[in-house]
């Protein structure tokens, strides 16, 4: 089975770090959207090689990676969706613990802050208790949700527009991303 990893970027110097975090299989695909003309996000993606990175632009700028998430869901060919923002980067076997979690239904793995503060603090699906690096996802488009909203809680919102019972998430307790911000 094969991921595609989204990452909406505004062309941070971190994102470097957000690729090179990255481990994949054959078969797997990066999809870097940026968030209006982005050329230093262009030149990063360029460095990692073409059959490495696919980097698109999209919309205008100022968009807040939301927009940029459903353009490369339209797009992704991945058996499955993993999100990660241009400030965030994964932790070391993060690939494996996707792999062990590919069971064909949502999945939240959990994140932590460099203050040492991890989401999700229990299985709830609820504003505050979950973030972009946190999901992954059949790429079942029938099912798929869309990010509409350029909110804090717009994670929340398109982890609810979902098609999937929220009885049916898989919460594993692995760390898998790390959040380039404080908590």
């Amino acid at each position: 089975m094969t991921i595609s990893f989204i990452i909406p970027t505004i062309g941070r110097q971190s994102l470097i770090n957000t690729l090179a975090s990255i481990e994949t299989r054959p078969g797997d695909e990066i999809l870097v959207v940026g968030d209006g003309e982005q050329p230093n996000a262009r030149v990063i993606c360029t460095c990692f090689g073409a059959e490495a990175v696919t980097y698109l632009e999209h919309g205008p700028t100022n968009q807040g990676g939301n927009a940029q998430r459903n353009a490369a869901m339209a797009i992704a060919k991945g058996d499955y969706l993993a999100f990660i923002d241009d400030d965030d980067w994964y932790r070391t076997g993060h690939r494996d613990a996707m792999e062990k979690a590919m069971i064909g239904r949502p999945v939240l793995f959990r994140m932590a802050y460099s203050s040492g503060h991890t989401l999700w603090q229990d299985a709830t699906v609820r504003q505050g208790n979950f973030g972009t690096p946190m999901m992954f996802l059949p790429n079942d488009r029938a099912m798929l949700g869309s990010w509409s909203s350029e909110r804090y809680e717009s994670d929340f919102d398109f982890f609810t527009s979902m098609k999937w019972p929220l009885d049916q998430v898989l919460w594993r307790p692995d760390v898998v991303a790390q959040v380039g911000h404080p908590a």
